[in-house]
């Protein structure tokens, strides 16, 4: 099983992450207080200090309904895995995350 948690904007996505720790986390980009570009950036320099301890790295999946085409190395420099543009392909998906558990 799993569990969902929910952050309303980027703070509360890295507040999220330092307590629960979770696999996978689903990043919009275009979120108040903080935007996803610079709590991605945060959860993984949060990985890097703590890489001593062993820990999942989760798979940051950024979302965006922005139809900027150029966005794409921006978001994979940020720290994200995988990028949808509007509409994400959930075939597409399912396939990346059996090949991740395998």
């Amino acid at each position: 099983g799993f569990s969902v948690e929910h952050a309303s904007n980027g703070q509360e996505a890295i507040d999220c992450y330092q307590q629960y720790r979770p696999h996978l986390i689903w990043m919009d980009l275009l979120m108040p207080v903080l935007d996803g570009y610079e709590a991605t950036r945060q959860i993984r320099a949060a990985q890097a200090e703590a890489s001593a301890r062993i820990e999942p790295n989760p798979v940051i999946i950024a979302l965006t309904a922005s139809p900027v085409a150029d966005m794409h190395s921006d978001i994979l420099a940020a720290g994200s895995m995988i990028f949808g543009q509007c509409s994400l392909s959930i075939l597409g998906l399912s396939l990346y995350t059996k090949r991740m558990t395998i």
